[in-house]
């Protein structure tokens, strides 16, 4: 995790950056879902996120302080696909998205305004990203296979911009059973009158889907 967020009206920020080993510090919890239902060239996919992250750090010079923040970000997606094109060996899918991101954040900080002084802030934020993207996928062999997606939005409806990348590669264990690995890179950069969040959340995905 890299970035910031910050309470505009408060003039608090907290750095949300944390990076190796520090995520497991920082974290305090963390789910993750997705799900798919596909018929013919159509299918309908959502994704479910959420986490609780906390940070602490000491700021030095003329506006000294200790600054501890507690982010909760939750995104719930919901998105349709068309396949475009599928052939022996691939297949491409046209992907239409609507992404609902809630943020809450608690802020506090102690000097910096003379020994002792504390000042601290809570707020939270719920707003619609419009996504737009692709994803594909291709069989190496008759087991093994690669996939990935990359979607971006925003446009300064909800966020001024989002996007989202994901590639893995997966392997065929049965017709029900497939496993597989990857890397997701998902960005946020919201700018709203609560709470502006400047955030890049990256990291290795290992997942198992059952078919049915």
């Amino acid at each position: 995790v890299s970035g910031t967020a910050t309470l505009p009206r408060s003039g608090l920020s907290t750095d949300l950056s944390s990076d190796g080993g520090d995520i497991l510090e920082a974290l305090n919890y963390a789910f993750f879902a997705n799900g798919e239902l596909r018929k013919g060239s159509w299918a309908v996919f959502g994704d479910l996120v959420a986490t609780e992250l906390s940070s602490a750090e000491t700021r030095t010079g003329p506006a000294a302080a200790r600054v501890k923040g507690v982010v909760d970000l939750g995104l719930f997606t919901l998105g349709a696909s068309w396949r475009a094109y599928e052939g022996a060996r691939g297949s491409i899918d046209l992907l239409g998205i609507g992404r609902i991101t809630h943020v809450g954040l608690d802020i506090s900080a102690t000097g910096g305004g003379g020994a002792g002084a504390r000042r601290s802030a809570s707020r939270d934020e719920t707003w619609f990203d419009p996504l737009f993207g692709l994803r594909g996928r291709y069989a190496l062999t008759e087991d093994w296979g690669l996939r990935g997606s990359a979607s971006a939005g925003g446009f300064g409806i909800g966020s001024e911009m989002t996007w989202d990348l994901y590639a893995g590669v997966t392997y065929a264990f049965s017709e029900r059973w497939v496993g597989e690995a990857g890397y997701r890179f998902l960005a946020i950069d919201n700018q709203a009158k609560r709470v502006d969040l400047d955030v890049d959340i990256h990291g290795p995905v290992i997942g198992l889907t059952m078919r049915f």
